[in-house]
């Protein structure tokens, strides 16, 4: 039995807690069969607001099993005999109320192989994917802003998602050696296209096809992440470039919001708050005040950079350059057209961040202090535009605006 409990802080003096219990068997059925069984609790308020206590409440429950070989009809002999091949199952279900605006409920179910092929290469294969969306209570202020936002609107609607999706892993890393490694990741996800076709067979309307009353969302989403590290004995130089995109199409017209790209936060742009950056030069008035659901978009494009160095004993330091942002394919906001990616200018609209970081490393457990802020950001009415000219670190105006603050578990990548 394992109990855990976290807190966290955010902007606009949000703080979040939340507690759960895992009960974990290593061999359920005698056979190294592993089942792990969860809950969490989870919510979040606003400190010092005349409004609602809760801001957030979130329920999860979930079991999953894992079952040491591929259960398979064929057995094949190109499987890496030196690696435990996996067959997983998960069942879990996500209730979440955002208090002001709407209840979500999300039940998920998959299938999952795990293999490699050689000491390099791990293979993940979910040929079965079940998720089903389902939005509730939702505010009457909220409902009438979806009304003015189309895309908003038909992101949250009630939707099934049924596919599937392949992940291979290409990792040169060698355990207990300082060396230079190589890390390749690609993930190909495709949902929606034996319901259509099964859909289409039996109803030949040109409307959208539903599965018990419920449309099904048909998309192909494509994302690739390459690292590449500069190990030495006192020091590390980390590159990542990470790029994806989501194409809706046949029987949807937009992407899940579950499935779209977000950016910013502690792994990823840590000069920007999560969700809090994109589609383009898009800026978000209300970021600080209300808890805001639509920045984010279909296209993904990032790029980090960090020189990770010893200071004394358990004690790194590192120093950090972080770029990118967020597109949208087929729409965007406002009059002036914000958030579409475009091949001729898209490279106009990359944000850039840097900062600094403290770190305790214990090998097998790492606290992480990254301080941040932005040297390009959008600026209203003018795109993205460099700040350098504006840093001031004695201006305590100027560190709440811009300086960002993570604590976190673990290196960023």
């Amino acid at each position: 039995m394992r109990f855990d409990f976290e807190t966290n802080t955010r902007s606009g003096s949000y703080l979040g807690m939340l507690s759960a219990m895992t009960y974990t068997h290593k061999n359920q059925f005698n056979g190294a069969e592993r089942l792990d069984v969860n809950l969490s609790v989870g919510a979040e308020t606003q400190l010092g607001s005349d409004g609602r206590f809760l801001n957030t409440l979130e329920l999860t429950a979930g079991v999953s099993l894992s079952i040491p070989k591929l259960l398979l009809p064929l057995k094949s002999t190109s499987i890496y005999q030196d690696y435990v091949s996996r067959t997983r199952f998960n069942l879990s279900n996500a209730y979440q109320i955002r208090a002001g605006f709407f209840t979500i409920n999300r039940l998920s179910a998959d299938m999952t192989y795990d293999w490699r092929s050689n000491r390099l290469m791990r293979h993940l294969w979910t040929p079965i994917s079940i998720t089903q969306n389902n939005t509730f209570n939702i505010d009457p202020e909220f409902a009438a802003e979806l009304e003015e936002n189309s895309r908003l609107r038909n992101s949250l609607e009630d939707v099934l998602i049924l596919g599937g999706q392949y992940r291979f892993i290409y990792s040169t890393q060698e355990i207990g050696k300082t060396k230079p490694f190589l890390f390749l990741s690609g993930t190909v996800e495709l949902a929606g296209n034996l319901p259509n076709v099964i859909a289409s067979a039996v109803n030949s309307d040109d409307g959208v096809h539903r599965i018990f009353g419920t449309p099904f969302s048909q998309y192909l989403k494509l994302q690739a992440d390459g690292r590449y590290y500069f190990q030495y004995s006192d020091h590390t130089w980390a590159f990542r470039l990470v790029g994806g995109v989501a194409v809706p199409y046949g029987n949807a017209d937009i992407v899940p919001y579950s499935k779209q790209f977000f950016i910013g936060g502690s792994t990823s742009l840590r000069a920007f708050r999560l969700r809090q950056l994109g589609p383009g030069a898009f800026i978000n008035p209300d970021a600080e005040t209300v808890n805001f659901f639509d920045q984010t978009g279909e296209v993904l494009l990032e790029f980090n950079a960090e020189y990770r160095f010893d200071l004394a004993s358990y004690f790194k330091g590192a120093v950090f350059v972080d770029a990118g942002n967020i597109w949208l394919l087929n729409e965007t906001f406002g009059d002036s057209g914000e958030g579409a990616f475009r091949f001729d200018t898209f490279y106009r609209e990359i944000a850039v961040g840097t900062g600094v970081g403290l770190r305790i490393d214990f090998d097998y457990f790492v606290v992480r202090l990254d301080a941040a802020f932005p040297v390009r950001k959008p600026v209203f009415g003018k795109g993205l535009e460099w700040t350098f000219n504006q840093l001031d670190f004695l201006n305590g105006h100027w560190r709440k605006e811009n300086l960002v603050w993570h604590l976190a578990i673990g290196y960023p990548f």
